[in-house]
């Protein structure tokens, strides 16, 4: 197992904010769906707990027309910020502090 400095702490908590934020301006339509893609991706894998949940959104996107964007994503915005606060929650914090400071 590497050595994790308090320089990679700040680093995945920056990186966890940034895509968490991607998450919430595809919410407010201002992140395209690639973007949005790849936010779910990073954190399905930095965040293992919750796969099943980023499976089903995922999964969704390759449905969009059968979709109700709002109701799914308030859903998952609920889940996931839930989750994160459970499993992870000096992490989370710190990441919701970066969030509301931009």
């Amino acid at each position: 197992m590497a050595f994790r400095t308090d320089a990679d702490e700040i680093g995945d908590v920056s990186l966890i904010a940034e895509n968490l934020l991607t998450i919430r301006r595809y919410w407010d339509g201002q992140a395209m769906r690639e973007e949005l893609k790849d936010s779910l991706s990073f954190l399905k894998k930095r965040f293992e707990d919750l796969e099943s949940d980023f499976d089903h959104l995922l999964e969704s996107l390759q449905h969009e027309d059968e979709v109700d964007w709002r109701e799914l994503f308030r859903q998952a915005w609920n889940r996931l910020h839930l989750a994160l606060k459970r499993s992870h929650c000096t992490t989370y914090t710190e990441a919701l502090r970066i969030l509301k400071e931009r």
